[in-house]
């Protein structure tokens, strides 16, 4: 839902399929923090999936900004290939 989210209403590219795998929370600190408790806690999800490019120079300008909201943490990367079929 979170995936489909972020290419609704997106003119650059649709997402065509999506499949859900290496789902799992991690807890992680920006600062030093020794109640383990206290840590940020984050829900990592590795999508995989069709993704039609319609707009190439639209579609760098998002691969480039990335999707997340937490982009500085690594979350909302983008990792693109050809489709092999």
């Amino acid at each position: 839902t979170w995936l489909k989210r972020k290419f609704e209403g997106e003119t650059a590219a649709k997402l065509l399929s999506v499949r859900v795998g290496n789902e799992k929370e991690v807890r992680g600190k920006l600062f030093v923090e020794k109640d383990r408790n206290k840590r940020m806690k984050f829900h990592t999800v590795q999508f995989e999936g069709i993704l039609q490019v319609d707009d190439q120079d639209q579609f760098l300008k998002m691969l480039k900004a990335g999707i997340g909201s937490g982009k500085g943490l690594g979350f909302g990367l983008l990792s693109l290939a050809p489709s092999r079929g």
